[in-house]
């Protein structure tokens, strides 16, 4: 199996135990000199892609903050550290506000099936 097969497989749920696992994993990631990435997640937890983001989903911000980027994640330390993942989330987060409100705008002058019904 790909690298990329891995961290696109997996349920869009962590449960406690996988959540567990994850934490445990990342303890050993932090700083960047030894960051790991989603594939290198899966092989050290034997959780599958969407496990291990939805298990950062969960925690990311309250019980610890990830760090990093496309060269891998790890564990902030510092404010600074957590800045440039802040930042990219932040805006991907406004991104998406402004599709939704394309979309929104867009069916807005959709016709109803309720309307075709002559109610």
């Amino acid at each position: 199996m790909t690298d990329l097969d891995k961290t696109r497989r997996g349920s869009r749920h962590a449960s406690d135990a996988d959540r567990a696992r994850v934490w445990s994993a990342m303890q050993r990631h932090t700083s960047p000199n030894d960051a790991t990435t989603t594939a290198g997640l899966c092989d050290e937890t034997g959780l599958q892609g969407r496990v291990i983001r939805a298990a950062f989903e969960s925690d990311d911000g309250d019980d610890y903050i990830l760090a990093g980027g496309d060269d891998g994640l790890y564990l902030a330390e510092y404010h600074e550290d957590a800045e440039r993942m802040t930042r990219r989330l932040e805006a991907h987060a406004l991104a998406e506000l402004r599709r939704v409100a394309r979309r929104r705008a867009y069916q807005d002058g959709m016709p109803r099936r309720q309307g075709l019904l002559g109610l």
